[in-house]
């Protein structure tokens, strides 16, 4: 079986596209396959004499400053639009973007769709636990306001994610509260707690942030208001304890 391919937008994140052709060129070293995406002039020159790494051209980028809704829509032919477009047609099996989250999310689901069931995608990453394992986190920014559902949603898909992809066997899924009492959190969290429930997860319901750092759950469930606040916090906290 070949392996597959994988399609990285060359022309995203902050020390683009350098950095992204030396990690690709890292990659293939170790027997991955990868497809830059990008401008084809500036790519072409930075790729190392020793090895192949195929280009898909694409002529327009997305900067950080962009609405994604509106770059993506007008840019089809910017480079992380390209890079979901070769997943579209099958000429790789997953794309890499380190540029404009907000476009990422935008191209992958006009591109793409969403999943049965699944009203709004959500932004998910693994951090590391005191206890040594890693705890799913989303949504981490892509829906600021959700619905009961929503967060249910997100409990099901981050269930799905941490076992398949991080391989943990029945993670157990808790939503971020201000404490463990029912009646703790909010209107909106009360009832999604309750929907959690009927799912079929092992559900802890209700967990404080530092709980679950500590590894009272795999997967931890919140908007992307607070999520997004909770990953910016803990990576500050974690920059001024090192300076500290």
């Amino acid at each position: 079986m070949s392996e597959p391919v994988i399609a990285l937008d060359a022309m995203g994140g902050d020390r683009a596209p350098e950095a992204l052709v030396e990690g690709a060129a890292v990659a293939v070293r170790e027997g991955l396959s990868i497809l830059l995406v990008g401008d084809e002039s500036v790519l072409a020159p930075l790729i190392p004499s020793d090895i192949s790494l195929p280009i898909l051209h694409a002529s327009a980028t997305i900067g950080d400053d962009e609405a994604p809704s509106k770059a993506v829509r007008q840019k089809p032919q910017a480079s992380i639009n390209q890079a979901i477009q070769a997943v579209v047609d099958g000429r790789a099996a997953a794309a890499v973007s380190c540029g404009h989250t907000g476009a990422a999310m935008a191209s992958a689901l006009f591109g793409l769709g969403r999943c049965t069931g699944v009203s709004r995608p959500a932004i998910a990453t693994a951090v590391p636990r005191a206890d040594g394992g890693s705890l799913v986190l989303l949504d981490l920014g892509a829906n600021v306001d959700c619905k009961p559902s929503h967060l249910a949603q997100f409990a099901l898909m981050g269930h799905c994610f941490a076992e398949t992809v991080l391989e943990i066997p029945s993670p157990r899924v808790g939503l971020v509260s201000n404490g463990v009492e029912a009646s703790k959190g909010t209107e909106q969290t009360r009832t999604a707690v309750e929907l959690v429930a009927q799912l079929p997860v092992e559900s802890v319901g209700f967990i404080e942030p530092q709980d679950a750092l500590k590894g009272g759950c795999d997967v931890l469930v919140c908007d992307g208001f607070v999520g997004n606040v909770m990953l910016k916090t803990v990576e500050a906290t974690a920059s001024l304890v090192g300076q500290i």
